[in-house]
C-alpha cells in the first residue's frame, strides 16, 4: 500500500517538478551541466520531503484563513494520501473542509472560524469526514452551519471534537454509518437538528479511562462537561437516533437540553446522566429502543416532557444505592407516561429515609405495557390539577414504598389508579421496614372495572404467590 502510495506521489511530484521547478532542455540543443544537476538535485529535495511526510507520525502546518479563506482546506488537500497524520493550527475565517481517508487535527490558532461558504457545491456541509476519515477539531472554534449542514461524517468515518461551538444549519451533526466523540464544553446554538444519527455511535465524555479530565471550562478542577443544545424555534429536533447509540451518561458530563421534540427509532439506545434535557412536544422511543439513566450522589437528572413508549422499547432507571458505595443522584420527569404494548418501564428509586430517588410527577398510563416501580415516588400532579395512573390491560407492579408513599387522594377523594380492560396492579412488600398498607388504603386508591385485578403479597406471606385483593382483603 504504502509503494502505491509513493509512486503515485512521486509522479505527482514529478509533474508538478516541471510545472514549477525543472529547467527545460530544447531538442538539438546540449544539456548544460548546471542544468541537469539542478532538476536532479531538485527532484531529489522533493523525493525526501514527500518520503519523509510518509514515513513522519505527524505532519504540522500553520494557516491563516483571513488572507485566503480557502487555506486550512488547500493544507488538507496537500496532505491527502499521505499515511501520517496532519497537524494543522488554523486561524481566521476559513471555507469549508473536507477530509476523506486522511488523518486530521485542527487546533484554534486564533479566532477560528470555519463557515459554509466556498467550494462548487453551494449545498456542501461545512465540515465533511468521510471514507473512513478521522478529524479532530480542538481550542473553541466555531463551525457555522449556514443554510446547511455543520459536520457532515459518514463512510465509517470518525470525527472528535473538543471544546467546540456550533451555530445554525439545519444539522449540527449528521453521522450515517460513522462514530463521533464530544469532549469537555460543546454547544449547538439555533441548529434545527442538533444531532442525527443512522447507525452510528456519539459520545459525550467528561472523562477518559485514561484519566484525563475535560472539564466544562477547562480548568483542572472545573466543573463537569457541559453539553448544551439551544433553539428556540418550534420546529428543532435535540436528537434524532436511527438504529445507532446516543451516550450523553458518562463520568463528570452534565447536559442542557432546550428544544422542541427528539426521537428513537431501531434498536437506538440512549444514556443519560446529570443535567436537564427539556422538550416541548412528547419524547417518542420507538422500535425496541433503550433509555437508560443512573447517577451518583450530587448528580441530579430532570426530564421535562411527556414521554410514550411504543414497539417493545424499554427505560430502566437504575438509582438502586446498594450499587454505589457513595449512593445515587436523583431523576425526576416532568410530564406524563406511557407504556405501550410490548414496552417496558423499569424502575428503581432506592428510598433513603423514606425519599426516593425518581420521582414521577404527572400522569402515568399502562396500556397493555409493564411497568415496575421500586421504591418510586408519584407525586400525581397538584391539588389545582389532579393526576392519575391508568392500567389498562397492561400489568403495574409497585415494590417496597412506591404505593405506601402516594399523596394525600386530591381527586376529590376518588381513586386515582384505576386497573381496567383485564389490566393488572399488583402490590409487593419484600422488606419488613416497609410499612403494609391496609385493605383501606386500597380501596380509597384503587378502583377496578372491565375485569381489572389487583393482586397483593404483604410481607409476611413474601414467598407465597401474590393473593387476589379481593379475595385476600373480604375473606372473613
Amino acid at each position: 500500500m504504502k509503494s502505491i502510495m509513493l509512486a503515485a506521489l512521486l509522479l505527482a511530484a514529478i509533474v508538478d517538478a516541471h510545472a514549477n521547478g525543472l529547467r527545460p532542455f530544447q531538442d538539438s540543443t546540449l544539456a548544460r551541466a548546471d542544468d541537469v544537476n539542478h532538476n536532479f538535485g531538485y527532484l531529489d529535495d522533493r523525493i525526501d520531503e514527500i518520503v519523509s511526510r510518509i514515513e513522519s507520525p505527524e505532519v504540522t502546518e500553520v494557516v491563516n484563513c483571513d488572507s485566503n479563506p480557502d487555506a486550512l482546506q488547500q493544507a488538507i488537500e496537500k496532505a491527502r494520501g499521505l499515511n501520517s497524520l496532519l497537524s494543522i493550527s488554523a486561524s481566521g475565517n476559513c471555507n469549508r473542509i473536507n477530509v476523506a481517508n486522511q488523518q486530521v487535527s485542527i487546533s484554534n490558532g486564533g479566532n477560528l472560524t470555519i463557515n459554509n461558504s466556498g467550494g462548487s457545491d453551494a449545498t456542501a456541509p461545512t465540515v465533511t469526514v468521510r471514507e473512513a476519515g478521522v478529524l479532530a477539531i480542538y481550542g473553541y472554534p466555531l463551525i457555522n452551519g449556514g443554510a446547511n449542514t455543520a459536520i457532515s461524517i459518514y463512510g465509517q468515518s470518525y470525527f472528535v471534537g473538543a471544546y467546540l461551538q456550533i451555530s445554525g444549519g439545519v444539522t449540527g451533526i449528521l453521522a450515517s454509518w460513522s462514530n463521533f466523540i464530544l469532549l469537555g464544553n460543546v454547544s449547538f446554538n439555533n441548529t434545527i437538528n442538533a444531532m442525527v444519527l443512522n447507525s452510528s455511535t456519539g459520545l459525550f465524555l467528561g472523562k477518559l479511562s485514561t484519566g484525563n479530565v475535560y472539564t466544562c471550562d477547562g480548568s483542572v478542577e472545573g466543573p463537569p462537561a457541559c453539553l448544551t443544545i439551544t433553539n428556540p424555534s418550534s420546529f428543532s429536533t435535540a436528537f434524532s437516533l436511527n438504529n445507532s447509540r446516543l451516550a450523553l451518561g458518562s463520568e463528570n458530563t452534565q447536559i442542557i437540553i432546550s428544544a422542541n421534540e427528539a426521537s428513537m427509532a431501531s434498536h437506538s439506545s440512549l444514556d443519560l446522566r446529570n443535567g436537564s434535557l427539556v422538550l416541548s412536544e412528547e419524547f417518542k422511543i420507538e422500535g425496541s429502543s433503550i433509555i437508560t439513566a443512573t447517577g451518583t450522589a450530587g448528580e441530579t437528572l430532570s426530564l421535562t416532557s411527556d414521554i410514550q413508549l411504543t414497539e417493545n422499547s424499554v427505560v430502566n432507571l437504575d438509582y438502586d444505592n446498594s450499587d454505589d458505595p457513595n449512593g445515587r443522584g436523583n431523576f425526576e420527569i416532568n410530564g406524563n407516561i406511557e407504556v405501550n404494548l410490548g414496552s417496558v418501564l423499569n424502575v428503581n428509586g432506592s428510598s433513603e429515609n423514606g425519599q426516593s430517588k425518581v420521582l414521577f410527577k404527572e400522569n402515568l398510563t399502562v396500556l397493555a405495557g409493564k411497568a415496575v416501580l421500586t421504591d418510586t415516588k408519584m407525586q400525581l400532579g397538584s391539588q389545582d390539577v389532579p393526576a392519575e395512573i391508568n392500567v389498562i390491560g397492561g400489568q403495574l407492579i409497585m415494590d417496597g414504598l412506591t404505593f405506601d408513599k402516594l399523596p394525600s387522594p386530591s381527586n376529590a377523594g376518588a381513586p386515582d389508579i384505576n386497573v381496567l380492560q383485564s389490566g393488572t396492579l399488583t402490590l409487593i412488600h419484600d422488606n419488613d421496614s416497609d410499612p403494609t398498607p391496609s385493605c383501606s388504603d386500597i380501596d380509597d386508591r384503587v378502583a377496578m372495572s372491565f375485569d381489572g385485578k389487583t393482586y397483593y403479597l404483604p410481607f409476611e406471606n413474601v414467598n407465597a404467590v401474590p393473593h387476589d385483593y379481593g379475595d385476600f382483603c373480604n375473606s372473613p
